[in-house]
């Protein structure tokens, strides 16, 4: 968690205060695959140099890792120098952006008014929510409700789901993309609307260029400044290759694999074969279990109405059990459930409410082979 020190808000800005938005690209691990969002609070005058973040959490929290796992996790608005902001995004090779608000002294004092009544201990904690919720979702808030007529001169419709909008961000991560739509349930393929696509810090970033509010009893643009101020598009380069083996490589070869395997079954070694076979039941099984838990266990809305589950089915669970029993009546009714279950998921793919990845079609074809082959 960032170390929180907070600014004395007492002291009055300066006539050269100003605040500005920071977007920091996106970093090597899955939860900074968006990007960050935070607010900048310069004043030359009374020598404050402060980034202000929505998106810290304690890892000594009690029970934090259940409080993930769960969908509570509390966040904390914290601050702290830039200069030790600016530090920590150096060494991860992620570049800064910055862009200044033209607002005048008012309106200067009173987001730092608000940011000042936001950092009280009582004030500065909030319950996580990715989507709705989060360091940029904060940001676009305080400005929307601090600053007098406050709009978009850009504001589009158009139609785009929330997992849409996460893949703009994972075109050369493949694996974190499938795992993304292998969690996630039809409750993101709802269509955002305009301040809704702002939860990504690039979206927020693109549309405040075109926002406006009230300044001087005139209708003034927010962005008056943008620059980069940390610069690793070298390391941005080399982020933009997709692994080697990507997840439509590997499971279009085992659908292959697994289509040698029925024509030729007769020649293979069965011990070799039904560990195998078994190791893939394995999985499934554990996939499913997660897949219920995240729907049913936890808050997380995202999880909720995981389509997935008609072929990533539960009947894998006693399937684990029944699977050393090939004569046994309730293996065969299980394993043709499965089937209809699992083709019906191939065939339905454009009537499911649920955008599916690319890669489950070779998953459901080896899964199809493998399941008639063992019935």
């Amino acid at each position: 968690m960032t170390a929180v020190s907070f600014t004395c808000f007492s002291q009055v800005p300066s006539g050269q205060a100003k605040f500005s938005l920071l977007t920091c690209a996106p970093g090597d691990m899955a939860q900074d695959a968006w990007g960050h969002s935070a607010i900048r609070f310069f004043d030359p005058t009374n020598r404050i140099d402060e980034v202000y973040n929505y998106g810290t959490y304690d890892f000594a929290a009690d029970n934090f890792i259940l409080n993930f796992l769960k969908g509570k996790l509390d966040y904390d608005l914290a601050s702290g120098p830039m200069a030790n902001f600016i530090r920590v995004y150096d060494y991860y090779e992620r570049s800064v952006w910055e862009q200044d608000f033209d607002l005048d002294a008012s309106q200067v004092k009173e987001l730092y008014l608000f940011l000042g009544n936001n950092s009280l201990p009582e004030n500065r904690t909030y319950q996580y929510d990715f989507f709705y919720d989060n360091c940029s979702t904060r940001i676009r808030n305080m400005l929307r409700y601090n600053l007098s007529g406050f709009n978009y001169s850009n504001q589009l419709e158009d139609k785009i789901t929330f997992r849409q909008l996460l893949d703009v961000d994972l075109e050369y991560r493949d694996w974190t993309d499938f795992g993304i739509d292998l969690i996630l349930g039809a409750t993101c393929d709802v269509d955002a609307n305009f301040e809704q696509t702002m939860f990504l810090p690039n979206f927020l970033s693109d549309n405040l260029e075109e926002a406006r509010f009230n300044k001087s009893n005139s209708d003034s643009k927010l962005i008056s400044n943008h620059r980069l101020i940390l610069d690793h598009n070298e390391r941005g380069n080399l982020r933009k290759t997709s692994a080697l083996i990507t997840p439509i490589i590997l499971f279009s070869f085992l659908a292959f694999l697994e289509l040698l395997i029925f024509l030729f079954r007769d020649r293979l070694n069965l011990r070799v074969l039904k560990i195998y076979d078994f190791v893939w039941i394995l999985i499934l099984a554990i996939s499913s279990i997660i897949m219920m838990l995240m729907w049913f266990a936890t808050e997380h809305v995202t999880c909720e109405q995981n389509w997935n589950l008609l072929w990533a089915n539960p009947g894998y669970i006693p399937m684990l059990f029944l699977f050393w029993k090939p004569n046994s009546k309730s293996r065969y009714y299980l394993v043709w459930f499965i089937i209809g279950c699992t083709a019906l998921a191939l065939l339905g793919w454009w009537l499911i409410p649920q955008q599916y990845h690319i890669v489950f079609i070779p998953i459901m074809i080896t899964l199809l082979l493998k399941l008639v082959r063992l019935k």
